[in-house]
């Protein structure tokens, strides 16, 4: 009874703070929109499931050099993102092939997904993509949608609590809806043209990220299920990469459709270390 009250109290409390403060101002359509939970509970949520995540997909891969150069590509992009946040990336030494991002701004790639990857571009596109899921703040409306509003605010209300054993089954609520997080096809829309947005904006080719999801799609038909994770939460389809294609032609047409990678010698370097394993 005693717990019971208290989730009211926090769920009435959270609500009351959404009815006085929930509107925000999207950073990449300027439009304002209704959030059930601030950037700072956002940011908790992520950092409450993160160590479940890392769980789920083998841990951390055991490599300082790979850990670095994923995490030096993705400060590249996050620092010309639309959302200014504390991202964080990082490389889990996994069998799946998959990318995803946590609440509040902590991106993964596994080591599976890396090795498909013929560029350090391809790999930007993949990271750019992730951020731009962030920057849109599609996390509290597709949270919002797989949770429910009474929850996912509980949820962010208590998020960043004291370590015990009510905190770890929050992080694995949180972990598990986000891991199975599907977005919808205007997310992915958009978050594939915010990634062409940063590829260009730190300086990469933005054709990556239609060479990037023509490969998939290419690995999907070639060895169907190996994308399954991927795809599930990312769906994938002939109009996802003809939209692409489209902006970036429209948008971006002094970049030719094929280049040389730029960091060839060392995304090599890195490539042969993960498939040395």
């Amino acid at each position: 009874m005693v717990r019971k009250k208290v989730f009211l109290w926090l769920l009435v409390t959270a609500m009351t703070s959404v009815v006085f403060c929930g509107c925000v101002t999207n950073p990449v359509t300027g439009r304002e929109e209704l959030m059930l939970i601030s950037t700072e509970q956002e940011i908790a949520m992520g950092d409450d499931a993160a160590l479940e995540a890392e769980k789920e997909y083998g841990g951390l891969y055991d490599n300082s050099e790979v850990q670095y150069y994923v995490q030096r590509i993705g400060n590249k992009l996050a620092g010309v993102s639309d959302r200014k946040m504390p991202y964080k990336f990082a490389v889990l030494d996994s069998k799946i092939a998959n990318a995803f991002a946590l609440p509040g701004g902590r991106i993964y790639i596994t080591t599976t997904l890396m090795r498909e990857m013929g560029s350090s571009e391809e790999l930007a596109a993949v990271l750019g993509h992730e951020i731009g899921h962030v920057a849109a703040l599609h996390h509290g409306r597709m949270l919002t949608r797989q949770l429910g509003a009474a929850v996912l605010v509980a949820l962010a209300a208590e998020a960043g609590g004291a370590d015990n054993g009510e905190n770890a089954g929050r992080a694995t609520q949180i972990a598990a809806a986000m891991l199975n997080l599907k977005y919808g096809r205007d997310e992915e829309y958009q978050a594939d043209t915010l990634g062409i947005r940063y590829l260009s904006r730190a300086g990469y080719n933005p054709w990556a990220m239609v060479t990037m999801l023509e490969k998939l799609d290419s690995l999907n038909k070639s060895e169907p299920g190996f994308l399954g994770d991927l795809l599930s939460t990312h769906p994938l389809t002939i109009r996802r990469i003809q939209e692409a294609r489209d902006t970036t032609r429209y948008n971006y047409a002094g970049y030719p459709e094929t280049t040389q990678d730029p960091d060839a010698t060392e995304f090599g370097k890195i490539l042969k270390i993960i498939k040395s394993k």
